[in-house]
């Protein structure tokens, strides 16, 4: 029986009744997302340590910012350029869309965190 997760997929469209999901489209998107989400998270890790609320809980990125910022920075945002370049040229694989999804699912979650931290920050602030 063949994997077939290395074979390519059938269709490039999601259709969902009347809905037409064009999936690269989809998956360019959720790529973008996460560049972003975690350009924000670099900035907002730097924050956070910065400010004595929290510490870096990866052991790469934590020896990266222990020799310098700028090493985490670049470190953290080439991990993830590297990451998402191999999601979208394998793309076509299906282990791929899931990693993208996955991925876009992780970020959402660390990016609502810092989003619900700074809210507490804020809150505290203005008391």
């Amino acid at each position: 029986m063949p994997n077939t997760d290395t074979m390519p997929t059938q269709s490039t469209h999601l259709i969902l009744g009347k809905l037409e999901i064009d999936l690269p489209r989809v998956l360019e998107w959720l790529i973008y997302t996460i560049v972003i989400m975690n350009a924000a998270d670099v900035v907002m890790t730097l924050f956070w340590i910065s400010a004595g609320l929290a510490t870096e809980t990866n052991p790469l990125m934590d020896l990266l910012l222990s020799l310098h910022p700028v090493f985490f920075v670049v470190g953290k945002l080439a991990l993830v350029f590297l990451g998402v370049g191999l999601l979208w040229r394998y793309r076509h694989m299906r282990s791929a869309m899931v990693g993208v999804f996955l991925v876009a699912a992780v970020y959402y979650g660390v990016t609502l965190v810092h989003a619900l931290g700074l809210g507490l920050v804020f809150a505290w602030v203005a008391i």
